[in-house]
């Protein structure tokens, strides 16, 4: 878990000298919030164009009742030093997760969480300290990885097609082998295909789709070898309970020659 959010207690609110367990004179009737929000950063990589960037910080939208009615100053702002009362605490990495899949175009991952149903009580002079742990990402992740030899021009993954049509592209001018980025969705069904030129031929296979589960990372990897065959498969990163997908097809025809049991 990585902590990154946190409110420091506020000690010199007025010219009183105090400690961090007491409150200034002017501010009798008023307790402290120790605000601390922590996220697991297992797939919290996003991509943009092409290629695989670092780990993403949320900015935290954080919402408040008290009392049972909505609280929306200084918890929200920054400034933990609260009225007495009941509070309870949201915590939000983006609006929704509908926003947080398409920031940048290939989204970001998508945390939520809260304090829990039993009021955080403060007290005058009180200070309370809480934890709300968002855990994982609320979205899932699609990485496509190309491993082709040079013989294989113009191939494009497209994940979701209907939809966003988000493209992970290997050029004819580009000269590696590899090629790779990734891409967050809403859990459930995405729809792929895979478009290439091999051999002046240019081929699409058959569209596909996989069934992605919340807060993992699904990684459609698509490799070749000097005989002209195309192995593509999908694996779970994490789990070792074997490929959702996985067969191999003839590049200059398009057929699949073995598996393709979904």
């Amino acid at each position: 878990m990585k902590k990154t959010f946190l409110f420091a207690a506020l000690a010199a609110l007025s010219m009183v000298s105090c400690t961090n367990n007491e409150l200034p004179e002017a501010e009798v009737g008023y307790g402290y919030i120790n605000l601390n929000v922590s996220n697991d950063v297992a797939v919290t990589t996003r991509a943009g164009e092409g290629e695989v960037s670092g780990e993403t910080t949320p900015s935290w939208i954080i919402s408040a009742t008290k009392n049972g009615s909505p609280y929306a100053s200084s918890i929200i702002n920054g400034n933990n030093v609260v009225p007495a009362g009941d509070y309870v605490i949201s915590v939000k990495s983006h609006g929704d997760e509908a926003t947080a899949n398409v920031k940048n175009t290939w989204g970001e991952p998508y945390y939520e969480g809260n304090s829990g149903t039993t009021a955080i009580k403060v007290t005058a002079g009180s200070q309370q300290n809480v934890t709300i742990a968002c855990g994982k990402p609320q979205n899932t992740k699609v990485t496509g990885q190309f491993n082709l030899t040079t013989d294989f021009k113009n191939c494009v993954l497209t994940l979701d097609p209907t939809d966003r049509n988000l493209q992970i592209i290997k050029n004819e001018s580009d000269n590696s082998t590899s090629t790779n980025a990734s891409a967050f969705f809403s859990a459930g069904e995405v729809k792929f295909n895979f478009s290439y030129t091999y051999g002046n031929e240019s081929k699409t296979l058959d569209g596909k789709t996989i069934t992605t589960t919340a807060g993992h990372e699904h990684i459609i990897r698509i490799s070749s070898n000097d005989n002209g065959k195309i192995t593509l498969s999908i694996t779970t990163a994490g789990f070792d309970d074997g490929d959702d997908l996985d067969f191999t097809f003839d590049a200059a025809t398009g057929n699949v020659v073995n598996g393709g049991e979904e």
